[in-house]
């Protein structure tokens, strides 16, 4: 026998004698074996036996699945790393490096018109004039980093993330109403309010805009959609968003607004779009900015999600205590933890309960 056979036929040996323990067939431990497919995971299976002392084959045939599916998950891992390794060599070989320079820039008439957008609709933004003293702006991050150093904007899609309170929302909202948007969401044309709560941040804002006027423009606000899509359906406009919102799910109403009424060439202002999505709707919305993107438009987001923080060739500015800085998207906050708890959920569940517990 090779040494790969003994190692086998030992690891078979021994969860054999753990299943034999248990009063069940070798037969059984025989299908274990086949169905995990290497010495370790049957080393893994039969140590679990024996240590857990299952009372019933379910048990032992979960945890035999959660084997499989953890193996599965760390070989796509070193798939994406291997991937992710021949590319970065491939970056860096002479072969790259020394392609024909006509060739390496030849783009499609598309994809051309797309990385060569005229301008952005909206370039930057700054607090030139003090607050009232007794604003409580004021003690916003947002507030004193738009006085003293202002925010540029140098992509199509800028993404503002940070935790609860930090004042991105207020920061999205002052954009938008200062652009001539309804506080409460909509286009520039609605005209409705339930409640006057938007801050005076818009009145000292000032935003210096592109050349190209937007043909289109939308303020997407998580809070208040509700309220924009009864105001929809009252002036009878539900047309145009592919049927009256209120007769859908709410992240289905939020899709059908982004693939009905977003129209390309527009400035699209988005607070926290992901609140009613799911992930395969972030994925849709995902596709419906790429598609708004390549006819010419613009938008500005804030969010806490790391999905769609992920939008290629995005600005991610995160909103500190100490001000805001444009960061990679893998630097983020939001794409650590969740990495840190997708990884091991256990162990992350039992540090929160633990430090809460404290």
């Amino acid at each position: 026998m090779t040494p790969n056979q003994k190692m086998w036929a030992f690891s078979r040996d021994q969860l054999a004698n753990s299943i034999s323990s248990l009063s069940y067939p070798k037969e059984f431990a025989d299908l274990l074996a086949k169905q995990l497919g290497s010495p370790k995971a049957i080393d893994r299976l039969a140590s679990y036996i024996w240590q857990a002392h299952p009372d019933s084959v379910e048990m032992i045939v979960d945890e035999m699945v959660a084997i499989q599916e953890e193996i599965a998950a760390w070989r796509e891992k070193k798939e994406y790393r291997e991937a992710h390794e021949r590319y970065n060599t491939w970056l860096n070989s002479e072969e790259r490096m020394n392609r024909d320079e006509n060739e390496a820039c030849e783009l499609t008439e598309e994809r051309r018109r797309t990385e060569e957008m005229r301008d952005l609709y909206i370039r930057s933004m700054s607090l030139p004039e003090p607050l009232p003293r007794d604003s409580y702006l004021n003690k916003l991050p947002v507030v004193k980093h738009l006085a003293e150093h202002g925010i540029e904007f140098h992509k199509q899609v800028t993404f503002f993330v940070g935790e609860n309170g930090s004042g991105k929302s207020t920061l999205i909202e002052a954009l938008a109403v200062s652009q001539g948007f309804n506080p409460e969401g909509g286009t520039k044309n609605f005209n409705f309010h339930t409640s006057d709560t938007h801050s005076e941040l818009y009145d000292y804002l000032r935003v210096a805009r592109g050349v190209i006027y937007p043909k289109d423009g939308y303020f997407l606000r998580a809070e208040s959609f509700y309220n924009a899509a009864t105001y929809i359906d009252e002036i009878g406009a539900s047309h145009n968003y592919g049927g009256s919102l209120h007769r859908q799910s709410h992240g289905e109403s939020f899709l059908a607004l982004v693939e009905n009424r977003f129209g390309g060439h527009g400035l699209y202002i988005l607070d926290e779009p992901e609140a009613a999505l799911s992930p395969k709707g972030i994925i849709r919305l995902i596709r419906n900015m790429d598609r708004l993107i390549r006819d010419d438009s613009q938008f500005i987001i804030s969010t806490h999600s790391p999905m769609l923080l992920a939008f290629p060739d995005a600005e991610v500015y995160e909103i500190r205590d100490k001000g805001i800085v444009s960061v990679p998207y893998y630097q983020t906050d939001h794409y650590r933890t969740t990495v840190r708890f997708l990884q091991n959920p256990e162990s992350a569940i039992e540090d929160i309960l633990e430090t809460d517990c404290e």
